[in-house]
């Protein structure tokens, strides 16, 4: 192999792997809880009690974001939402509260405020990363909730077919 072609060569490969290390991870699916490798009090409750359902639709700069809970056969959570990631204003609902969302390397980094400006106001972030093999979406939360505890703990969700 002769120099000029040894060097396309490595320009090629060094090409592909700063393109591969600048996208971002594809969060979009439909996500089930895996409560075995899910580390919250609610975890513990029995598959049969409780279950929860992220759907996800990703965009380059937007998200949009639908959550089912059911806890003892009460059902909750919220429909569709859309969340720009960067810029542009955060999404504001009743049920949702106010999220924005950012990327920091890998991670996609949410913060939400709920009844803000009130003394039931709590805030909440979430950093979702996906597994090496793309099955797995974790989700490290941190919560501060209006009485000022505050809490820390991971949520594992298993991708769906």
């Amino acid at each position: 192999m002769n120099t000029r072609t040894a060097l396309f060569c490595l320009a090629m490969a060094f090409a592909s792997f700063t393109s591969a290390a600048q996208s971002k991870p594809d969060f979009s699916g439909r996500w089930k809880l895996n409560i075995n490798e899910t580390e919250f009090p609610a975890a513990r409750a029995s598959p049969a009690t409780f279950s929860a359902i992220r759907t996800i639709e990703q965009k380059e700069r937007e998200l949009r974001l639908k959550f089912e809970r059911v806890n003892n056969g009460q059902k909750s959570g919220f429909g569709f939402v859309t969340i720009p990631i960067g810029s542009g204003p955060p999404h504001e609902s009743d049920e949702a509260g106010i999220i924005s969302a950012r990327w920091k390397d890998e991670t996609l980094h949410f913060d939400y405020l709920y009844n803000p400006g009130t003394e039931r106001q709590s805030e909440r972030t979430e950093d979702w990363t996906l597994s090496p093999d793309r099955k797995k979406l974790i989700d490290q939360e941190w919560v501060k909730r209006a009485d000022g505890q505050e809490m820390r703990y991971k949520v594992v969700f298993d991708r769906q077919p």
